[in-house]
């Protein structure tokens, strides 16, 4: 049978219908064909340590939803999932709820919440989560996608708008809040009595079972409730039910042998997997096979809008953990040990503890903003708690990185003096080209490619760096260059340090500039003799328009016709020779790199006056951060992580740097999993072998593609999502994250394993280790981009040697230090520091409140807001933030900010220090050197004027406030 008579068969079908097959990407593909409902498997094992995805749990979830208001009768999925208990449409009815302002809201609002499966946190920022902060209640719901700001007096709702997760701000008032279920099963008191009471020989932690009871949902049902369970009547169409029947039993025998503990595997079958023979009691079922094979190798076609996306803000960068190595401008490098709330003389006050090698300094609210996280490759010295050695140390930084800049900015000018006839927009070509991207392009990819096309429209030659995580896009934007050059009568080269990449590239370009009848050719070291001449020739008369390829394309016998811009892929990757011939190249043609080396944007500002440089921060929509597990190698984590990709339709991509033992690699690999195609790929291999290999991998010919790391530049395959890594601690940390961002190129979850061997962990260095294991954090990639990829990335874009200075002061001081210095070469003054008014002794408390903001890390991130505060407008942004995310100030709260205010106020009069003397009942006031007074003001005080010293008498303590106030308004 066709597809087209399984349409015909489904369409004619009435009441409810489960269309079952084999596979995730089949499923998907055919609800969309069918305008069914897809019904996804869990993305994950029962017996892995994570939670399913939460797009998969919403997807479940969608299609309660649909049930509950009985728009939907057709589903389509696999014999797994229909399996897999979900929430009953009884249950997801009663979990959900709506509110309006004027409603009356229960004090249990939060076991509400949490029995409607809301993970509750301190900030929300992701679907599923809820926070409550005094009269404040934020919640994301996950069906709706949809972040509300709730507000209330005592029981009483007063008002609804949405958030940005990202600022956390209010954005939209809206009347109604609508939040359905985020989990498949109900945290509710005699749920969990169930579940503790099947799962009573497990000993887990709180975080542990949330986890186990999002994979197996069923422990927390009286009666397992699957989908089709409580129709009336149903039909299941079984299509190829043998592959079907097949793969549920590869599903069921791989949970049998890898789910250790028995206790859980007999919950498992007991309780929280439906039988298939209950499911097949249906009013009628269809068996048909299916002629056409189902390769799964659909487009992936991402949705345009704003979808989460993760934004790191300068504050996040320099945020740290208690227990974290910090910098203070001052002092030097040290360990955050935390807050102490001090009773002091002056008032209850709140300081940072950081410790040094021989004591502690005690960091007040004001200088809160000198103090950043410490970030570097090395080992961490601590420094003394005397800042001599520590100002001694900065000062030979600065002085060496000056030299440097110097030099490099001379040659940067050099080039723009230039000049060469420009390269004006062809819009005939330019709005097809862009019509014909099937991605929607991210706010970073559009700036990137505006500032490209401006630079070939001037006219002096391009000399850019294009930076961005793997698969933010940068390749869309030479291919964007490379038309304007070719739509002008230009030829263009691009130049890769791998025949992988270059062959990638090659494939890339052909599929979106081939259709415009613009000529590309391939050029590596093993292309034939033959095929070389002819590409030569084609070069030379002008017949060619783009040549890629690796090092081999800057051979001397290569004479372009009409040589006009040069793209280079990697260029750290190439050889001292090869540089300098690209140097000699960018000296005249448009010169265009790319690169993966993240670039900070503290670091992208400072470097934006001597290059131009480029930087895609934004991912693409929908984009899913890789879920990385380093652990010693076993054949079970292997087999596991290969079979779980498989059955969603993926390819999965298995790293091995020694060319000798692939083959028994991937003997191994075949044995764990016997239906997997499997091939193996490296360096050494003929190019034609290669290149069929890498084909067959694009096309869904090969399952498992077991390979040195030849694939960490150039593999850009969206339906491989899961990368395995063995002997990882052999790899530098810029290697594996290279490798890591292979995967998760889609809207698909990823996963990433850095296996090593468990006989040689005693001997792998603790350091390296530790490194690595950072992997698996939230957030990792950011932080080991700064740790190492972006310290790296720091010499090879500029060519300076700076690993260990960089380490001396941390990155964050280092690009202060050079954004000053880029400044001071730039407008050939020194960078001036305004001085900070320093207040001594003034007698007010100054705390936030724990009772008002209870997270001590979020209470250290606002003291920082507050110190490096410089304008009133700062301030009353500050306090609109406050009283939406936590409610009414407190009146401590209001006196901080007042403080702040004034001590703003004070500095802009021209007021540099004020020290309190309460004995002499004393307020002294130093003035810059052109600030002065009319005493008339201060007829209230006795006042003394000594140089640039004003003292005021007598002043009572209680008034100390009042009389600041009062001298800021003068």
């Amino acid at each position: 049978m066709n597809l087209s008579n399984l349409v015909s068969t489904v369409e004619a079908i009435e009441g409810f219908v489960f269309v079952v097959v084999s596979e995730e990407s089949m499923a998907r593909d055919l609800s969309e064909i069918l305008g069914g409902s897809y019904f996804p498997a869990h993305d994950v094992f029962p017996f892995d340590p994570f939670s399913p995805s939460s797009e998969v749990i919403k997807s479940r979830l969608q299609v309660v939803k649909q049930l509950y208001e009985k728009k939907s009768r057709l589903f389509v999925g696999t014999l797994r999932a229909f399996l897999t208990p979900t929430i009953s449409v009884e249950d997801f009815t009663r979990s959900y709820f709506k509110l309006r302002a004027g409603d009356k809201v229960s004090p249990g609002i939060a076991d509400l919440l949490s029995a409607s499966g809301y993970r509750r946190s301190f900030t929300v920022r992701t679907p599923g989560q809820f926070a409550i902060r005094g009269m404040i209640v934020d919640v994301f719901d996950l069906l709706t996608h949809s972040p509300y700001r709730m507000e209330r007096d005592e029981d009483t709702l007063l008002e609804i708008n949405l958030f940005d997760p990202l600022t956390q701000r209010s954005v939209e008032k809206v009347d109604v809040a609508r939040i359905f279920p985020s989990r498949e099963w109900l945290f509710t008191q005699e749920s969990m009595d169930l579940a503790f009471k099947r799962l009573e020989l497990v000993s887990m932690e709180h975080e542990e079972l949330d986890a186990l009871l999002d994979r197996m949902p069923g422990l927390t049902q009286k009666d397992l409730h699957c989908l089709w369970k409580g129709l009336p009547a149903y039909s299941v169409v079984l299509v190829n039910p043998k592959r079907c029947f097949e793969a549920l039993g590869d599903f069921l025998e791989e949970v049998n042998d890898s789910m250790t503990d028995t206790v859980l595997k007999e919950a498992f079958f007991r309780y929280s997997f439906g039988k298939v023979e209950d499911f097949l009691t249906a009013t009628r079922i269809l068996r048909m096979d299916l002629e056409e094979v189902w390769t799964g190798r659909r487009k992936v076609v991402q949705k345009s809008g704003r979808q989460g996306i993760e934004v790191t803000s300068k504050e996040e960068i320099e945020d740290f953990e208690f227990g974290e190595p910090v910098v203070h401008e001052d002092y030097g490098v040290g360990v955050c040990e935390g807050v102490k709330t001090m009773d002091t003389i002056l008032g209850k006050r709140e300081y940072l503890v950081i410790r040094y090698r021989d004591g502690f300094v005690y960091v007040p609210l004001d200088m809160f903003h000198k103090v950043h996280k410490y970030i570097g490759t090395g080992f961490v010295q601590l420094d003394s708690v005397s800042p001599l050695p520590w100002k001694r140390r900065v000062e030979s930084v600065r002085k060496e990185l000056e030299e440097q800049i110097r030099f490099i900015a001379r040659l940067y000018a050099l080039k723009r003096v230039v000049k060469r006839p420009p390269f004006p927009s062809v819009p005939e070509f330019e709005e097809r080209l862009r019509k014909d991207f099937p991605f929607p392009e991210t706010e970073g990819q559009k700036k990137a490619i505006e500032d490209v096309l401006s630079d070939l429209e001037s006219d002096r030659p391009m000399d850019r760096l294009v930076t961005g995580d793997a698969g933010y896009g940068k390749t869309e934007v030479a291919i964007r260059a490379a038309m304007r050059v070719v739509a002008n009568g230009g030829q263009v080269v691009v130049l890769a340090p791998t025949t992988i990449l270059a062959r990638q590239h090659f494939r890339t370009f052909k599929e979106r500039l081939g259709k415009f009848g613009v000529k590309i050719a391939a050029l590596d070291g093993r292309t034939p003799d033959s095929e070389r001449k002819t590409i030569f020739e084609s070069v030379s008369n002008g017949s060619l328009d783009v040549l890629i390829g690796t090092h081999a394309v800057l051979s001397n016998k290569l004479k372009f016709a009409n040589l006009g811009l040069i793209i280079v892929d990697e260029e750290q990757r190439f050889g001292v020779n090869q540089k300098e011939k690209l140097r000699r190249f960018r000296e005249s043609v448009d010169y265009l790199s790319i690169s993966a080396t993240p670039i900070p944007r503290t670091l992208q500002l400072a470097l934006s006056g001597i290059k131009d440089l480029s930087v895609i921060s934004t991912p693409p929509v929908n984009r899913k951060p890789v879920i990385t597990t380093v652990a010693p190698y076993s054949e079970r984590i292997v087999r596991s992580a290969i079979l779980r990709e498989l059955e969603r339709g993926g390819q999965v991509l298995y790293v091995h740097n020694r060319v000798a033992d692939l083959e028994r690699i991937a003997k191994k690999v075949a044995s764990l999993v016997p239906h997997a195609r499997v091939a193996i790929v490296h360096g050494r291999m003929g190019k034609s072998r290669m290149t069929s290999i890498a084909e067959g991998f694009h096309a869904g010919e090969i399952d498992v593609l077991v390979a040195t790391s030849v694939v960490q530049f150039g593999l850009d395959e969206p339906n491989a999502n899961t990368i395995i890594v063995d002997d990882a601690y052999r790899y530098g940390i810029s290697d594996l994250y290279q490798l890591r961002g292979r995967v998760g190129r889609s809207d698909k979850r990823a996963f990433a394993y850095f296996l090593y061997d468990p006989a040689i962990e005693s001997k792998v260095p603790r350091e390296r280790l530790r490194m690595i294991k950072e992997l698996q954090k939230p957030g990792s990639a950011f932080r080991l981009a700064l740790m190492d990829l972006e310290v790296r990335g720091a010499g090879e874009i500029l060519g300076l040697k700076q690993h260990g200075k960089i380490d001396s002061v941390g990155l964050i001081m280092y690009n202060r230090m050079l954004s000053e210095i880029v400044q001071q070469v730039q407008s050939g003054n020194k960078v001036m520091h305004e001085g900070e008014l320093i207040l001594e002794g003034i007698p007010v408390d100054l705390v936030i409140p724990a009772d008002y903001v209870e997270d001590t890390l979020e209470r250290v991130r606002l003291y920082r807001r507050l110190s490096a505060a410089r304008s009133h407008e700062s301030i009353d942004d500050l306090e609109s933030e406050l009283r939406e995310r936590f409610g009414p100030l407190p009146e401590s709260m209001r006196r901080l900010l007042r403080y702040v205010k004034t001590k703003i106020a004070l500095s802009n009069k021209g007021f540099c220090r004020v020290k309190y003397d309460p004995g002499g009942e004393k307020l002294i006031v130093e003035l810059a050197g052109s600030r002065s007074i009319d005493l008339r003001h201060l007829a209230r005080w006795k006042s003394e004027i000594e140089s640039n010293r004003l003292v005021l008498s007598p002043v009572k303590s209680r008034e100390v406030m009042e009389v600041l106030e009062f001298l800021s308004t003068l």
